[in-house]
């Protein structure tokens, strides 16, 4: 469990069950249970593959903008169970209406959130329709992606 407090209890289970090394009858058994534990190779199977995923929700703080107003972009990524993950890698793509794109990169708080601000300059960047997507990532997770438009008049 030490090797990654992400996995759950389930999971570490599963992997310690799968590996064992099967000792008397054939599968579980009342003598020897599951059999002798591979640790070695159930930590290889819970590495292996990812051992959950994320989810990315992204918010603006309002539907719509006018020129110099600022745009707050909002990350928030949680795992499968809905709980917040921090030290997420967080690259978000802003394409504005005119196809321009911003770039912006953060790391996830304790709270599982990450904020960006871009300030609309309808002469540099149109109006019209944006749109957000932004890819967290973290080792032992499956990368998540979430998206979100807004309007600049």
């Amino acid at each position: 469990w030490s090797a990654n407090t992400s996995w759950t209890n389930a999971q570490i289970r599963t992997a310690l069950t799968s590996t064992a090394l099967d000792l008397g009858s054939a599968g579980r058994d009342v003598n020897f249970g599951y059999g002798l534990i591979q640790a070695k190779a159930a930590l290889g199977s819970l590495q292996s593959a990812p051992s959950a995923s994320l989810g990315v929700t992204v918010t603006t703080n309002k539907a719509s903008y006018v020129n110099r107003e600022t745009v707050t972009i909002t990350v928030t990524v949680k795992n499968q169970n809905g709980l917040a993950v921090s030290g997420a890698a967080v690259s978000t793509k802003l394409t504005t209406a005119n196809g321009k794109v911003i770039t912006f990169a953060g790391t996830t708080n304790t709270s599982g959130v990450v904020t960006h601000t871009h300030k609309v300059s309808t002469s540099k960047y149109g109006k019209g329709t944006y749109s957000i997507t932004s890819t967290a990532s973290k080792t032992g997770y499956t990368s998540g992606t979430g998206s979100k438009t807004f309007i600049v008049q």
